[in-house]
Order: C-alpha cells, then structure tokens, then sequence
C-alpha cells in the first residue's frame, strides 16, 4: 500500500487535472489495486490529486475507503478469534485431554486392569480345556506342552492388550505425581499462543520458512519442550510475516479473506465442540464426582466377582480332565 500512495502521489503531480489522474491512475495500476483506496468507482480520485496537488509533501492524503477499512476491522477480529480457537483446540488436544485421560484410568484403570487380566486367564483356561478334551475324543494323550505354545501364539493379542494396559495405568499415575511446574506451563502457553498468530497457516502466509517452523512448533508444544519453544519464537519473530488482508486494499479480496477467515473459524469452533462433546472431555464432570467414581468401582467389582467364579469352575474342570488324561 505504502509502494501504490507514493506512485500515486508521483502521478498526481504530472498530470493537469483530477479525470487525467483518474484515467492514467486506472490504466497504470488497474480497478482492482485501486478501488479499496479510492472508491470502486474511483469517486475520491479527484479529491486526492486536490490533496496531493495543494500539499505535495503530505503523506496523509489517502485513506482507505470506509468499506476496506471495515472489512479489514472484520478480518483482524477473525484472526484474533481463530487463534484463540486454535490455541484452545490444540491445549485441550496436548493437555486436558491426557490429564483426564491420566486420571481416569488412575481411578478406573486398575480395577479394569484386573478383570481384563482374569478374562485373559480363563480364556487361556477355556481354550486349554477345549484342546485336552479334543485329544481325548480323538483317543489320544494330550500333549500339554505343545497345547501351551499353540495357546501363547493364539493369545497373543489379548496378552498384549493386558500388558498395554498396565502400561497405560502406570503412565498415569507417574503424570499426576509429576505435574508440571504452573510458572513453566504458563510460559508454554504464552509462546505457543504467539507462536499461532505468527506461524499458523490460516492466519499467515505460507512460505516453506514458515511451514517448517510450524511442524517444529507443533512438536515443541506436545512436547511441553518450553526452551524449544522459545527460540522458534524468536526465529519467528524475525520471518515479520504479514497476513493476507493487511497486504491488500481491494474490496472483493477483502471480502474473499473475510469469507475465508469465517469458514476456517467455523471448521475450528466445531472441531473443538466435537472434542468436548466426546471422551474423555464428556467425563469430566463425573471423574469430579466421588459417588460416580465408587459407583463404577462397585460395578467392577461386580464383573470381577464373576470373572473369580469362572476361573474356579474352569479350574476344576481342568482338573477332572487331567486326572482323566492320566487314567
């Protein structure tokens, strides 16, 4: 915009009178680089070469037209509020989420734990049963070894799924013993706010600079990395990117940056009610609640009450199969 005034100003002092302006200014620089300034119709083109012609060295003589002064208004309030709502989207990604998701399981995890860990057994147990008994149909001694290996191979799955989840449990535990410091969280927080008005890709140019900067940033944050986060903060600060809206005076880009910034703040806003609407955010309330939390525990303990009584009956008549294996 600074380049387009001083050419303005330039051509202003050449030509003989306001329409000449108006013409040679539309010829040189076209209707769209110029209607966000002077109108779309170029109506205060003789106001400004009044201006120009009567204080040559004012550099204030032209002003945005009102609508690209409103709709540039319009396009920074966007902006704002889509980094708001991608800072909140990405903190409830990276930090309430697996809080709560550390404090379920804490809470929950230990008691599922163990019922997973009985249903592995008496799968193993059932399965053990089936394959003996199939030995002695068939008239043969059941090989109890080889029986084994196959059941280790077949469960596999379910194995791994229980290790996983005592993982899961103990990971937990460690986070909500070893809470990060509130003084370095609130740096975090405050850099990587910065850091999404000045590198994320909807609310600033894209360059491969910035685009990799970005995907560090986004590594850095997960990473609750705050010393990485700094020194991409002050690499970004050097880039002094400029967002779409502020590099342009014409009124449809405008209004296509405005359009633009609405869709992206929309697709945002309901992503972010998405993730709130769903687990664990929708469990955030009842973890809260002591009743909700023994009420759970009592209907595990329910399900682990049968999961016992199961593998008591599949033992024994593991038992009767085995003393019939050695008959």
């Amino acid at each position: 915009m600074d380049d387009l005034l001083a050419q303005l100003q330039g051509l202003a002092q050449t030509c003989r009178d306001g329409e000449e302006f108006r013409k040679r200014a539309l010829e040189g620089f076209g209707l769209e680089a110029l209607a966000g300034l002077l109108g779309s119709e170029l109506r205060e083109a003789q106001a400004f070469f009044q201006r120009v012609r009567e204080n040559p060295t004012d550099e204030g003589g032209l002003a945005l037209h009102p609508q690209a002064v409103r709709l540039r208004e319009e396009c920074r309030d966007l902006a704002a509020e889509l980094a708001n709502l991608v800072f909140q989207h990405d903190s409830l990604v990276t930090e309430l989420i697996p809080a709560l998701e550390a404090e379920y399981l804490a809470k929950l995890g230990p008691g599922r734990t163990r019922v997973l860990e009985l249903q592995l057994e008496n799968r193993r147990l059932q399965r053990r049963i089936e394959a003996i008994q199939a030995c002695l149909n068939r008239g043969r001694v059941p090989d109890l070894e080889r029986i084994d290996q196959a059941l280790e191979e077949e469960l596999s799955a379910w194995t791994e799924e229980v290790a996983r989840q005592r993982r899961q449990v103990e990971k937990a535990r460690q986070a909500l013993v070893e809470p990060m410091p509130v003084a370095e969280l609130r740096q975090i927080r405050s850099l990587y706010r910065e850091l999404v008005k000045l590198l994320h890709p909807d609310l600033n140019p894209v360059t491969p600079e910035r685009a990799r900067l970005w995907l560090q940033v986004q590594h850095a944050w997960q990473q609750g990395d705050a010393q990485g986060l700094e020194l991409l903060a002050d690499l970004a600060r050097r880039l002094e990117g400029r967002a779409t809206w502020e590099e342009t005076s014409a009124l449809d880009r405008l209004t296509a940056e405005r359009d633009r910034l609405k869709v992206h703040v929309q697709r945002v806003a309901a992503r972010l009610q998405e993730l709130k609407d769903s687990f664990p955010c929708d469990h955030q309330e009842r973890l809260a609640d002591p009743g909700w939390v023994e009420e759970q525990d009592r209907e595990n303990r329910k399900v682990l009450e049968l999961e016992l009584r199961s593998r008591e009956a599949l033992q024994g008549r593991l038992r009767l199969l085995l003393e019939e294996s050695c008959v």
